[in-house]
């Protein structure tokens, strides 16, 4: 039996198996045969390069497909998303993940507005048995059967708070938790979802799903520059530009410094109303925990605008990890100390 976590995300899709892990933008694009292929296979490196069959369709996922194919696939529709791209994108995942024939049990999340809705969908989408063919950079084929028996659908931002709680063997760890009332912020690419935990358990009515992701200051850096220099900028090809601070377009560096602090405010300022507005009778909480991506990001920012003890979730080497992280400690939770149980029983 295998335990995996995955956080197939609007921005970057992340998967989990013990130290191993593995993340790529959520892009799908039409597999290509690519002319000159010594000269390509050498600018890639064997984590980068994503081709698989599945389902009578040849697909590039992740930077190869922004790169190289002609028509890309990406979407900011949480419908559209679910039911077009979340199975190329996790499929692709686990296929680099599996361990050879075991069983594989899953854990994954959704926006809070959306579980309800989703949740059978997602599970019928990546349970039982899939086959894939995948090709690497070497044009080398491998069948890969993905047989997945179990898939548990959880809120998003809990995975946060499971990655908090959980140790890696799927035991407790932070023990604060089990006993304080909690606000929990996830800041996502199109999405930022609110929601409490009190005392490890979820409250309906303080938790929900905001349009407010990174998305929306993403696109306001895209129209800026699209004012400025007539280009429309893609928002999957900002990430590096905004993590560097300028951008090159047409040969010519563009320092984008100032427009990305004054968006980044905005949208701090946007998310911090609608939390003073969803939690204004959740005066009792212990803490606010940002986490996400996106809230790795937004933190600074917001840190001023928030009342009580505000604390951004770190150690990992990536916060775009945290979610998927306490997807799997919770699997370990939930599937490994049970059968250790079961044996000892």
């Amino acid at each position: 039996m295998q335990v995996i976590g995955i956080d197939i995300g609007f921005g970057f899709t992340k998967i989990i198996s013990g130290s191993n892990y593995l993340m790529f933008k959520s892009v799908i694009g039409d597999a290509l045969e690519v002319q000159f292929k010594d000269q390509f296979v050498a600018a890639q490196d064997q984590e980068s390069f994503f081709q698989v069959d599945l389902n009578g369709r040849s697909y590039f996922v992740g930077s190869i497909a922004e790169q190289q194919s002609s028509t890309r696939h990406y979407t900011m529709d949480q419908e559209r998303f679910v039911a077009k791209f979340a199975q190329p994108l996790a499929l692709a995942a686990l296929a680099r993940m599996a361990n050879g024939a075991d069983p594989i049990k899953i854990v994954t999340g959704l926006p809070i507005r959306y579980l309800q809705k989703q949740k059978k969908i997602m599970r019928k989408l990546l349970s039982g048995r899939h086959t894939l063919l995948c090709t690497d950079q070497n044009e080398s084929e491998r069948e890969v059967i993905l047989d997945i028996d179990d898939v548990r659908v959880i809120p998003q931002p809990f995975g946060s708070v499971f990655g908090l709680l959980l140790n890696d063997h799927g035991g407790g760890a932070d023990t604060r938790l089990l006993k304080q009332k909690v606000g929990v912020i996830d800041i996502g690419f199109c999405t930022t979802d609110y929601t409490i935990s009190d005392r490890t358990r979820y409250i309906e009515r303080g938790s929900a799903t905001s349009e407010m992701g990174i998305a929306k200051a993403f696109r306001r850096i895209a129209d800026e520059l699209n004012d400025k220099c007539r280009v429309d900028i893609e928002l999957f090809r900002l990430y590096e530009a905004v993590h560097h601070g300028s951008i090159r377009i047409f040969g010519k560096s563009i320092d984008i410094t100032e427009l990305t602090n004054n968006a980044f405010q905005s949208l701090a300022a946007d998310i911090a109303n609608e939390i003073q507005e969803l939690w204004a009778d959740e005066w009792d909480l212990d803490s606010v925990l940002i986490t996400g991506g996106g809230g790795a990001v937004l933190a600074p920012y917001l840190e001023s605008l928030l009342a009580g003890e505000i604390n951004a979730i770190g150690g990992n080497d990536d916060a775009r990890l945290n979610n998927v992280l306490g997807y799997w400690r919770y699997g370990k939770n939930q599937w490994d100390r049970t059968s250790a149980n079961s044996s000892d029983s």
